[in-house]
């Protein structure tokens, strides 16, 4: 029987690098789309959320003061994501955050996040720059796998700050901006950069798929 697999994005066009990442590990599963301004049932039956790259969280009380400016904000697929996420994390199911999606999941749980990097005294991450990042090897993700360093992409002025409760870092880049955390059992993963742009690098290629190897575990309801 097939998973079904709920996937946020901005549109169609956004979200199909993600989808195409999906169908080269895996393609039995059915994707539900949803966009901003989208209702979301509560029932719906899902095994796994996919949240996807974007702009900037909106304000609210999700970032540490200090300099920087927001940028590209939809409060709209805000509160389309939270919901999402609020419907994944009391069924505990699997998430995967990427980029706009890991900062997501970290607001959501009650984390921070910097409003941009470089003015507080980071480096630039955007732009597609390609960067060492190394991980945590006590981590679960890190056991499993045995990898202590890889090459990640960057598009991001944003980043953690706090990271929220119960999340377990586990992937740094070499001016300690925090570019992966996992959940218990990494049911719930989030990641910086984009895999879905660089499936050829082993670690982006597993991101993809440990999320369809918890996908598939969960029992359809």
């Amino acid at each position: 029987m097939s998973k079904f697999i709920a996937i946020s994005g901005s549109s169609d066009e956004t979200i199909s690098p993600y989808i195409e990442a999906l169908k080269k590990v895996n393609d039995n599963f059915e994707l539900i789309t949803f966009f901003p301004e989208q209702e979301v049932n509560v029932n719906i039956s899902i095994q796994g959320l996919l949240l996807t790259g974007g702009g900037d969280v909106d304000e609210g009380t999700h970032y540490e003061e200090g300099c920087g400016e927001i940028e590209g904000v939809s409060k709209a697929r805000d509160e389309l994501e939270f919901s999402l996420l609020r419907i994944a994390y009391s069924r505990n199911l699997p998430v995967l955050g990427i980029c706009r999606g890991h900062q997501m999941i970290n607001a959501f749980l009650g984390g921070t996040l910097f409003k941009d990097l470089p003015c507080r005294g980071y480096q630039v991450h955007s732009g597609g720059v390609m960067h060492e990042v190394t991980l945590n090897t006590n981590s679960f993700f890190g056991k499993k796998y045995g990898l202590e360093t890889s090459l990640v992409n960057s598009y991001h002025h944003q980043g953690v700050s706090r990271l929220a409760p119960n999340l377990t870092p586990w992937v740094y880049s070499a001016d300690y901006v925090l570019e992966a955390f996992e959940g218990k059992d990494s049911k719930i993963i989030g990641v910086q950069w984009h895999p879905e742009r660089s499936m050829e690098e082993t670690l982006s290629r597993m991101i993809f798929e440990n999320f369809l190897e918890k996908v598939s575990s969960v029992r359809n309801s």
